[in-house]
């Protein structure tokens, strides 16, 4: 888009340029801007469409053994009577230990969530086809698969904030929040009530606040403020972005522990917004302003994780926050059974995988080769322009799909779901190469410009394709 400048030619005589008025590439630009507005609300409906139709797929069967799981524990917890704390691990019957099940391992926070909206809903049976054969209403797993469906179209809305904040374009945003809306495997895991979605969304929001601390530029210390008090005693503009992450970042692990590695981002995005400063001196004299904002994002992460996840600790009241070595132990029995320390049935199936298993699968099923192959070549890109020093506006982005994309790889059970975190990313990436090379190649080989969109137009298609034809399995019966 051609840009004019408006201070030299201010008459309306002189808007008139080789008979085309001077204002109609902005008049162009707002019709553009409005175009994508409307395919994104198109690409949130279209994802929301795709991930609750056909709720009710199994028929009531419990066919996912980790939802039937968690829909007896949802069933079984309430409300504490008695005048009985929230937070009072040996007593609540918010608390699945008490209530009959004592080695639920996954995040409280999905529990609360189901429970609190079932009750509102007035639907808080778990099998009403076997207990009531004339029932109508829905069962809590129900319940919480259309939350999952809600939490996942929020994701979709995320992936558009966070391209545009790195893009400053509507449409590379709009095209990764697409890509990820047609993803298979969002959309199938948008069908169960488990913790996955849930934790996702809130992975990838605390992930935005990252970006955002990213790419912004710290405020500079003025002299006179330097000399009156240190700048974290009074600079507290962008600690609540911090305090933002803290809290999303929270809510992902009283979701799901496995999220832990999330909260790595946050010091590197502090990293980042420090060296943006222009000199040695301005950094060493916001290193102060950085710990603080830490120790902001780590209390609100805290204060989060400690309410979503009450029983990782003693109790009894908020304040209490002894480890719960019951919890604890729960949770290394679990690993070692996700490792194949120990001889545990469902884990046999990942014995003798190669360590590309997790990574074939991504590509091929969940999120569609079409896309896989536009979005790690793209990703091999950023890793060479991280090389060349533009790690600065890469860093935060790769870091997160590098980190959770190793880390599952090399892990015993290299399930499909357990990637769930670099799906945004990798939507992210493939629209960011595409836009990328687009514009290195209008500044430098115009007539090759429209390559990348091609290639961006037919992943998206693929993943669009995909994403349909999984969804197919929903729209008929069983």
């Amino acid at each position: 888009m051609q840009e004019y400048d408006r201070n030299e030619k201010d008459s309306p005589e002189a808007d008139v340029k080789n008979g085309e008025t001077m204002v109609e590439p902005k008049r162009k630009f707002k019709l553009t801007n409005l175009i994508w507005a409307l395919l994104l609300i198109a690409v949130v409906f279209a994802g929301g469409y795709l991930r609750t139709l056909g709720m009710d797929w199994d028929d009531g069967e419990y066919l996912h053994p980790d939802e039937r799981f968690m829909a007896f524990v949802v069933s079984a917890i309430h409300t504490n009577d008695e005048g009985v704390s929230f937070f009072d691990t040996a007593n609540s019957t918010m608390n699945p230990d008490n209530v009959g099940y004592n080695w639920y391992v996954y995040g409280t926070l999905p529990l609360f969530a189901n429970r609190i909206t079932s009750d509102f809903l007035n639907e808080t049976g778990w099998d009403l086809k076997l207990l009531d054969q004339t029932a109508t209403g829905w069962e809590m797993y129900l319940v919480g698969r259309y939350l999952s469906a809600f939490y996942d179209t929020i994701t979709i809305l995320i992936t558009f904030l966070i391209g545009l904040r790195l893009f400053k374009k509507m449409w590379p945003a709009v095209i990764a929040a697409g890509l990820y809306a047609f993803f298979a495997l969002p959309i199938q895991l948008s069908h169960y009530f488990t913790v996955d979605i849930m934790a996702n969304m809130f992975c990838m929001a605390a992930f935005y606040m990252a970006v955002v601390i990213m790419t912004r530029k710290p405020k500079k210390v003025e002299k006179e403020e330097a000399e009156d008090k240190p700048i974290f005693l009074t600079e507290w503009s962008g600690a609540f972005t911090y305090a933002l992450f803290g809290v999303f970042a929270g809510l992902a692990l009283a979701c799901k522990v496995s999220a832990a590695p999330i909260v790595l981002l946050l010091p590197l995005a502090g990293f980042v917004e420090l060296m943006r400063l222009d000199t040695k001196k301005e950094r060493i004299e916001q290193i102060g302003l950085l710990v603080r904002n830490l120790v902001v994002g780590g209390i609100s992460f805290f204060i989060l994780f400690r309410i979503g996840q009450p029983y990782a600790f003693n109790g009894p009241t908020f304040f209490h926050v002894i480890p719960n070595q019951d919890w604890i132990s729960d949770l290394r029995s679990l690993s070692g059974q996700s490792k194949g320390l120990v001889d545990f049935p469902p884990a046999l199936q990942w014995s003798r995988r190669p360590i590309w298993f997790g990574f074939e699968n991504l590509s091929l099923w969940g999120v569609g080769l079409p896309l896989a192959i536009v979005a790690w070549a793209a990703y091999i890109w950023q890793t060479v322009e991280l090389a060349k020093g533009k790690w600065k506006d890469h860093l935060v982005m790769w870091s997160l799909t590098t980190m959770f994309f190793v880390w599952q790889s090399v892990n015993f059970t290299s399930s499909m779901r357990y990637y769930m975190q670099i799906y945004v990313p990798l939507a992210l990436t493939a629209a960011w190469g595409g836009w990328y090379l687009h514009t290195m190649l209008k500044k430098n080989k115009p007539k090759l410009s429209w390559l990348p969109l091609l290639l961006v137009a037919l992943a998206f298609l693929g993943t669009l394709g995909y994403g349909y034809a999984f969804s197919r399995i929903y729209s008929r019966p069983a």
